[in-house]
């Protein structure tokens, strides 16, 4: 294990720390006081981003109190100020059926520290760039001599991943017909970057022809903090692969839905923050991805211009799911369509980008299209959201964001969410109208985020159903050009200056 280094003499015995385990992250701790340690967390491979932690601590008293302060940690945890707080995972809890939680983790404290960054910023507008952050929380466990983890959020590992894939068939036997499983390619790490394909094999009354159908594909967990994409794409494959549900029956029977559900596995697996082993931040590198270092982007892009190209198929929408560190609430990024359209029959004329987002913040009470934007801005001009837009030419191309804390509507009841069906749903609903929602403030968890992963591709489903009833009405904006916007400009939305895809 890590062994905490001391200054001073203590009766209490030392806590034990490790990491050495998949997604895993601390490098150092140091006993500071009584029950206070200070860490210091790994920067990710190649790179000098921080901001993952993943530890487990041994030896704790049932009662007492703990202090932790990592005091290297970025920017990034703005929202530790607003009321995130670490997860805490007890072994011996989990015996009794408990699972990841909050409950033991008290007294967040954020702030700017004066430990200097080995390569800070060169943007000197960037306030506090040139140190690092300290988090400080308590951990207070219920057990004597308990095992306890702790994590940035909860995790969801490459190794669940493929566990999860291998089993899939076994745990739903009719997914053969209409699910493929394939390797995209291999890493830098030699990890498999997985690529599912989902769409009826066989032929169904009211199925659309499938050399006909359309193709929408689906990626996540470019970067590895972003555990909670990893959900989100729980809750699209959930849904998608239910033999039971008519809708998703209907959705399979529809479209082609290619699923990339781990962009980055060799990041995930070496505990991560937003690189991969090459130390890129892969979303970073899609206008001109390197086959040997960028292998799961390049393949991706390739993929998407060889289903257009080669097997002249309509690639009707691409959306990236990310989770967002600076930012309450779940929100998209969307590119200008330049299309216009009537959301249905002798309605107003609105941007076709802006209606997919509009149709969730209308079922979903966590997700605000307030907060959502369309500008580009010059640092994301190499993201995969623009390139799949600009380059590959799919007209609707997204990132789907979901707060890594939480926001508003998070007691929202999960039932009636699930329940909305897209091929009944009427179309008559005010396009600016957001489900109201409480002024209580709270955490998502794994259920909020499997909630808008099942929402996402309902959602795309009564898009669609507006495009093909929009017939005529579907009207031309006119030549696209690249709306670029400098990054230190307000982007029109309540995101301002902290969008992060």
């Amino acid at each position: 294990g890590i062994n905490a280094e001391y200054m001073g003499e203590w009766p209490s015995p030392h806590l034990q720390f490790e990491s050495r385990f998949e997604s895993g992250n601390l490098c150092r701790a140091l006993r500071v006081g009584m029950y206070e340690y200070d860490l210091i967390v790994d920067s990710d491979t190649n790179s000098s981003t921080t901001g993952w932690f993943f530890f487990l601590v041994s030896g704790t008293e049932a009662g007492v109190k703990y202090t932790f302060t990592i005091v290297n940690m970025p920017k990034m945890g703005a929202l530790f100020v607003k009321g995130q707080r670490p997860v805490a995972y007890s072994v011996t809890d989990s015996v009794m059926g408990h699972g990841w939680g909050r409950g033991m983790i008290q007294d967040v404290c954020y702030y700017r520290n004066s430990l200097l960054k080995p390569n800070p910023p060169k943007n000197p507008k960037q306030r506090g760039a040139h140190t690092f952050n300290s988090l400080s929380f308590s951990l207070q466990g219920r057990h004597p001599n308990d095992q306890i983890y702790v994590a940035y959020a909860q995790p969801y590992t490459y190794s669940e991943l493929q566990s999860n894939l291998c089993q899939l068939h076994q745990w739903c036997p009719a997914s053969v017909q209409y699910c493929v499983v394939q390797q995209l390619c291999t890493t830098v790490g030699g990890n498999i970057c997985n690529l599912l394909t989902i769409t009826s094999l066989e032929a169904e009354p009211g199925a659309v022809p499938l050399p006909c159908r359309p193709v929408v594909v689906l990626s996540a967990r470019v970067h590895p903090c972003e555990t909670c994409a990893s959900w989100m794409m729980s809750g699209v494959l959930d849904f998608l692969l239910c033999p039971e549900d008519p809708v998703a029956r209907s959705l399979r029977n529809m479209y082609v839905w290619k699923v990339v559900p781990m962009l980055n596995p060799d990041g995930v697996v070496n505990g991560a923050t937003r690189s991969s082993l090459a130390g890129c931040d892969l979303n970073r590198q899609w206008l001109s991805p390197n086959p040997t270092l960028h292998p799961t982007v390049y393949s991706l892009r390739q993929y998407i211009n060889h289903v257009r190209r080669m097997e002249q198929r309509q690639v009707l929408l691409f959306c990236d799911l990310h989770g967002h560190a600076r930012q309450p609430n779940c929100f998209m990024y969307g590119c200008p369509s330049g299309n216009l359209i009537r959301s249905f029959p002798g309605g107003p004329l609105e941007r076709m980008e802006r209606l997919l987002p509009a149709i969730l913040a209308h079922h979903v009470p966590f997700f605000s299209s307030a907060s959502s934007s369309y500008h580009i801005k010059k640092s994301k001009l190499s993201t995969g959201r623009v390139v799949v837009w600009s380059q590959c030419r799919v007209p609707l191309s997204y990132t789907l964001e979901a707060s890594l804390a939480g926001g508003r509507g998070v007691d929202a009841n999960h039932d009636a969410l699930q329940s909305w069906d897209p091929e009944t749903t009427s179309l008559h609903w005010a396009f600016d109208e957001e489900v109201r929602q409480p002024d209580a403030e709270g955490h998502f968890n794994r259920k909020h985020y499997s909630t808008l992963g099942m929402a996402l591709v309902k959602a795309i489903r009564l898009l669609h159903r507006m495009q093909c009833m929009a017939g005529a009405t579907l009207e031309r904006s006119g030549s696209i050009a690249m709306p670029v916007v400098d990054d230190e400009s307000d982007d029109g939305s309540s995101c301002g200056s902290v969008a992060q895809d």
